[in-house]
């Protein structure tokens, strides 16, 4: 979620608002897919500082004209209770808005990654970082090593995680960069949460998306309102415990509920049976 100071609310098909600043060109060396089996398209990735988050937020829009295409019926997808026809039936916009939210909910990571994370970085670094299981991950890809070398020079991550954990609340200068990447399906993102240990006492972003996507409908979970509100409230619950964005589920449910209300299987459940 974005915010700019004309913007009162996320655009959230397009993650982005219309200043263009440090747009960068393609990259020219031909680097190795991260992840093999992953659905890919050209996207534009974009780090921008949100005011309301006091970070930089990740997010994706296409780079072409044909994201408004049917959705596929090829890509249903079965999570470990059932089929989220939801899911299945997102067209590449709504794509976009799911995988928004998701990278909204990392944005405590935004600086966690480092040259040297990826394979195809010149520089190697043999220290295990964790964030590998993020939607952010794909984001930082295919970014340029500028993006990586100004991220730097704006804050630190020990410096930004002692800050937030003392109550100080820090200052990061405006940032924007953009650059060319490629496209995530939420199948792919749905692999990453099926790989997860089950969420009992935290969970991811990407787990959490999911879960929701099999408890309410498409109108609640598509309305640009509620989700930005929702993104919003959860800000304050998600940590980054050094290898990753997580929340407490405890208070993942509670931010929920308050937000978009019970689940209708949760309202049948607490509906007494009166006696014939």
């Amino acid at each position: 979620m974005l915010s700019s100071e004309d913007e009162q609310l996320t655009d959230w098909s397009t993650g982005t608002g219309s200043r263009q600043v440090d747009v960068l060109p393609p990259q020219s060396e031909q680097t190795p897919d991260l992840f093999g089996n992953i659905n890919i398209d050209d996207i534009i990735v974009t780090l921008k500082k949100d005011d309301e988050l006091s970070t930089p937020v990740f997010s994706v829009r296409s780079s072409s004209s044909e994201s408004n295409e049917a959705p596929n019926p090829n890509t249903a997808l079965t999570t470990g209770r059932r089929r989220s026809v939801f899911t299945s039936n997102l067209s590449k916009d709504e794509e976009q808005v799911a995988i928004n939210f998701i990278l909204s909910m990392e944005h405590i990571c935004w600086d966690h990654f480092w040259l040297g994370d990826y394979p195809h970085h010149e520089y190697q670094s043999d220290e295990f970082k964790g964030h590998t299981l993020m939607a952010s991950t794909f984001c930082m890809a295919r970014a340029p090593q500028c993006v990586y070398r100004g991220r730097k020079n704006i804050a630190s991550a020990s410096e930004c995680g002692t800050r937030r954990a003392l109550g100080i609340k820090s200052h990061i200068p405006a940032v924007y960069y953009e650059w060319p990447s490629r496209r995530i399906e939420l199948s792919s993102l749905h692999g990453l949460a099926s790989s997860l240990n089950p969420g009992d006492i935290e969970l991811t972003p990407v787990q959490a998306w999911f879960e929701l996507a099999d408890r309410y409908p498409k109108e609640v979970l598509m309305n640009p309102q509620l989700l930005h509100n929702l993104s919003y409230e959860l800000n304050g619950v998600v940590q980054c415990l050094e290898f990753g964005a997580v929340m407490e589920r405890q208070a993942f449910e509670s931010v929920v509920e308050k937000v978009l209300g019970p689940t209708l299987e949760t309202m049948i459940g607490q509906t007494p049976i009166m006696a014939a």
